[in-house]
């Protein structure tokens, strides 16, 4: 063994046992750390009296979080909404003020840097030194610590290197003429290493000195300077976590007792520092300076603390001398304490008195005889009992019952308190007793779930402004009659104390126009309760209408809210950041991603034009709009600052829009039933995006009993403005039915401003040409029966809609106004023009939240033509599932004298409904009433009146209907019951 190495391990075992006696007397860093930090040194300190919680700013389902420390408690809170509030799970998480001894203790022996955060230097030098990194120090256990000093001095140590510095020492230091700076050595050796001023902090990196400016500060601050702040610059980030104490022999400056510095540099490992130092007044700080405070440098804390360590050449001298002969016997320990000098003693935990020494024979001299053996144990000479007589079946356990169904202990719960303040469908919402369902494996898994429901209630109280609140559980074994033990009872009684409210509300903000717009929209009153709910939606507020006034960039900052608990009635000071950003105007449209669209295209969508004040409603409605083309799979409008000024003082911001690209092609179909018309099924194929951009062909295909025909069209929508829509559509049908057969083809073009689903407009219009060829057959009063004939048509057919209801599948309150009129004229071996009209209206009322009542009226009339002059296809018939239900379809008004109906020139029709909703389904008896007249005008004569019921399914496309009626007033040959399937509302 190399004697110098001997000499190092033995002198690193007493650093480690000196460190230790420090800290098992309460002289360590360890034990000053764990103070609460005292909060002093401002104009306007207050003192324990005064409680402080900041809760945090809203972001989604984010908790509360609560710390005390030196009479403060502190709390920070995110989220918007109710759910928010009552869903804080961690309300009752400790962050911030308080610091654990535990806690406070972090090895940062890496990069060289070793030492304990709570200022034990000497323990993780010894630790590096002695080859065992990491070493643990437990001051709560003795034997710990006496089993590591142990291993320390017999282990084989190999030669220590020492660890080059990580920061270097700072030259002298001038103070800046105002405010205060601290002065901080580093723990390890002593050297002047940073200097720290609000809002800079001063290092030595790669040999010259390093500003590095603060980037983000917390907790309390004393004097002018933060608890934790970080630093960057120079491709550096530094953190300084630090506890400053004050004290009254100190009268121009502190003490930092406690801190360290985190260096993160590029990709390298994270490196901490353990330091210490001075806070002082302006003036000249020393190049080198003391090292700690002075409590723990004069050695105060340890009388022993300053005794100086043996030199090395008398440390080296006391060593036996050791034999080159590996296997030489070892010298007696007897002799090496002879030649050893006095030592002080390492004082030892206290333990428990030794065991008493066990009592031997004394050995026998050359020649004795043993003795007489004493007589054996009766016991012992018994035979063992044989094995198969023990029995080793294994007991029961719950584990083990394989097969079978392990025993339930049941409970039953009460809940007090809660009731009062309506938190009681909030608390069993979220209960962990409610959730076992009045089952648990044993008692204890009871009481945890009871402990687990008093935070909870605890927390809920909080989110309402309780901020004392407490809950306590108990377990109650109820008894039976036959006097065995019953079920468990839990009771959880809650206190909510006292109610804490708003005493000021502070807004920090910059200048806006109007000037109170920040605080108008802020729905928050002195007096109103410190509600998490009421609290964090009023800042939602203050997102939503800011964008909507020329702050697209607004943030809502952390809140602060200081309570006071002293005072006569317990308040809290509101404080609110907002950073509201630049007030600004739209400016123009750019695109990244898929071009789906150019933006040329784009620009046809906005409502809003360049310069206008922003308002992140247009930004939101351009947004839906290129939504409802449906060509899209993702699409997003983003604000964009581009530094461009107008001369009204707003920064024109540019909406960039990223599309991702969607499918074109789509394949659809529908159905339905209805007496009188049968089956009737459609299937159509869309390319949406056939022709650029969004020009649309479509194919579709008619089955049906009664029905049967193609057709194709061509739509461009958006053509030329947004929600216009132009199509050209030709097709060609066959329909048999009771009132004509009819072989009809179509060509006809239309221009329309139309609603989605999406988007639902107020007014819409469509106009258009029609012609049409068809040949149908007719019933000719002069032969007495039917015929063929050929009509030719042409058409300008035009509609206009204003629509008042709140849903286009589905209303349920508001009114429609519908007028048709189609300029016609028929050719049929002369030309006849006429003019077909129709009128509409439809109101929604909701009656309550389940019922909705509803009601028609429509009347139609075609002038400048006879009856038998027109074809029978464009004439107006009653009856049907769109019409009066419970008769067949168009089997309303006159017929010929085969009792075929051949239609009329004029209609009136009206429907009542009361629509009962629950759930997904839903209930609707209805009447209807009308029928279709031969003269010009409707006379409101021989109404024929139709009832029934229906029934609803609502999906996410619109209703199901199925609608069964029967006619009450009937002709002869109506039928007694009709039944209409389809999808949506009959109006």
């Amino acid at each position: 063994m190399d004697a110098a190495r001997a000499g190092r391990a033995r002198r690193a075992g007493l650093l480690v046992a000196r460190s230790v006696d420090r800290m098992g007397r309460g002289g360590g860093g360890a034990d000053r750390a764990a103070r609460p930090c005292a909060v002093a040194g401002r104009a306007d300190r207050r003192r324990s009296g005064r409680l402080r919680r900041a809760m945090g700013h809203c972001r989604g389902l984010s908790p509360l979080a609560w710390a005390r420390g030196d009479g403060r408690r502190r709390s920070q809170a995110a989220g918007r909404d109710r759910a928010v509030a009552r869903l804080a799970d961690a309300a009752g998480r400790v962050a911030g003020g308080v610091r654990h001894r535990a806690g406070l203790r972090r090895c940062a022996a890496s990069a060289g840097a070793a030492g304990e955060r709570t200022g034990h230097g000497a323990v993780g030098i010894a630790a590096r030194a002695g080859g065992l990194p990491g070493l643990a120090v437990d001051d709560r256990n003795g034997g710990m610590m006496l089993l590591s000093i142990l291993a320390l001095a017999q282990a084989a140590p190999t030669e220590p290197v020492p660890a080059p510095p990580v920061l270097g020492a700072l030259p002298k230091q001038a103070l800046p003429e105002r405010g205060c700076a601290a002065y901080l050595w580093a723990m390890q050796d002593q050297r002047f290493v940073a200097m720290v001023e609000p809002g800079r902090l001063r290092i030595m990196l790669d040999g010259k000195p390093t500003d590095l400016a603060a980037a983000e500060a917390g907790g309390g601050g004393t004097l002018g300077l933060a608890s934790t702040t970080r630093y960057a610059g120079a491709g550096v980030t530094a953190t300084l976590d630090m506890t400053i104490t004050q004290r009254e022999t100190l009268q121009d400056g502190a003490i930092v007792s406690d801190a360290s510095i985190r260096l993160t540099r590029g990709n390298q490992d994270e490196i901490v520092v353990p330091v210490g130092g001075l806070l002082a007044k302006p003036g000249t700080a020393p190049a080198q300076g003391p090292s700690l405070p002075q409590d723990q440098r004069d050695g105060s804390a340890d009388p022993q603390g300053n005794a100086p360590i043996v030199p090395d050449a008398q440390f080296d001298a006391a060593l036996p001398p050791l034999s080159g002969d590996i296997n030489a016997p070892l010298e007696p320990m007897s002799s090496m304490a002879k030649d050893q000098p006095a030592a002080q003693a390492i004082p030892l935990p206290q333990t428990a008195p030794p065991l008493p020494n066990a009592q031997t024979a004394q050995p026998l001299a050359t020649g004795e005889t043993i003795g007489a053996i004493a007589p054996e144990d009766p016991q012992l000479a018994q035979p063992l009992t044989p094995l198969s007589s023990f029995n080793s079946t294994p007991l029961d356990t719950a584990a083990d019952a394989k097969g079978q169904r392990a025993p339930d202990i049941r409970y039953d719960m009460e809940v007090r308190g809660l009731a009062e303040l309506k938190l009681d469908d909030e608390f069993k919402g979220l209960s962990a007793l409610r959730e076992g369902k009045g089952k648990a494996a044993n008692a204890t898994q009871v009481s945890a779930r009871a402990r687990e429901d008093e935070q909870l209630a605890i927390r809920l109280m909080k989110s309402l402004g309780y901020y004392d609140a407490t809950a306590v559980s108990t377990l109650q074994r109820e008894g039976t009659e036959d006097g065995e033990a019953g079920r468990l009872k839990v009771v959880l009684t809650a206190t909510p104390g006292r109610l804490y409210r708003l005493s000021s509300i502070t807004v920090n903000a910059q200048p806006t126009v109007p000037t109170d717009l920040v605080r108008s929209n802020l729905p928050l009153k002195v007096g109103d309760a410190i509600e998490a709910a009421r609290i964090e939606g009023a800042e939602a507020n203050v997102s939503l209408v800011l964008p909507q006034r020329g702050y697209p960039f607004v943030k809502v900052g952390q809140r602060d809210i200081l309570l006071e608990d002293q005072g006569p009635e317990p308040v809290g000071a509101y404080t609110l950041p907002v950073d509201t950003g630049p007030r600004s105007s739209f400016g123009k449209l750019t695109t990244v991603g898929d071009t789906v669209f150019d933006l040329n295209h784009l620009n046809v969508f906005p409502r809003f034009d360049e310069g206008q004040l922003y308002d992140s409603r247009l930004t939101d409605d351009l947004r839906n709009a290129l939504v409802a083309t449906g060509l899209f799979n993702g699409i997003a409008v983003e604000p964009k600052r581009t530094g461009r000024m107008n001369p009204d003082g707003t920064e024109q911001i540019d909406l960039q829009v990223t599309q991702t690209k969607g499918p074109s092609r789509t394949l659809s179909g529908e159905g339905g039933y209805s007496t009188g018309q049968g089956v009737r099924l459609q299937g159509s194929f869309t390319n949406r995006n056939a022709f650029k951009p969004e020009g649309a062909l479509i194919a579709s295909v008619i089955a049906g009993t009664q029905e049967q025909g193609l057709s194709g069209t061509f739509r461009r929508s958006n053509a030329g403005r947004r929600d216009r829509t132009f199509q050209v559509i030709a097709s060609a049908s066959h329909q048999n039915y009771d009132a004509f057969d009819a072989f009809i083809g179509t060509v006809a073009f239309r221009w329309s401003y139309d609603s989605t689903p999406i988007w639902q407009k107020k007014f819409t219009y469509a106009f258009g040409g029609e012609l049409t060829g068809t040949n149908e057959s007719v019933y000719d009063f002069t032969r007495g029966d039917r015929r063929r004939a050929t009509f030719g048509i042409a058409a300008i057919p035009g509609q206009v809609v204003f629509d008042q209801s709140n849903d286009l599948l589905n209303p349920t309150r508001g009114y429609r106004l519908k007028l048709n009129l189609s300029p016609e004229t028929s050719v049929r071996g002369a030309v006849r023009p006429y003019a077909r009209t129709m009128v509409e209206g439809t109101f929604y009322y909701p009656f309550n939240d389940s019922l909705v009542i509803a009601g028609r009226a429509r009347a139609g009339a075609i002038f400048g033509i006879d009856r038998d002059d027109l074809a029978p296809s464009r004439r107006y018939y009653g009856g049907g599932g769109g019409s009066v239900r419970g008769y067949g379809f168009q089997r309303l008004g006159p017929l010929d004298p085969q009792g075929n109906p051949i239609g009329g020139r004029s209609l009136n029709e009206f429907a009542l409904e009361a629509r009962y909703r629950f759930g997904n389904f839903g209930i609707v008896p209805f009447v209807d009433a009308g029928n279709s007249y031969e003269s010009t005008l409707p006379t409101g004569k021989d109404l024929r009146f139709g009832a029934g019921i229906g029934g609803r399914f609502y999906t996410n496309f619109g209703p199901l209907r199925v609608d069964v009626a029967t006619p009450l007033n009937p002709r002869p040959g109506d039928g007694k019951v009709a039944l209409y399937i389809s999808i949506g509302q009959a109006f």
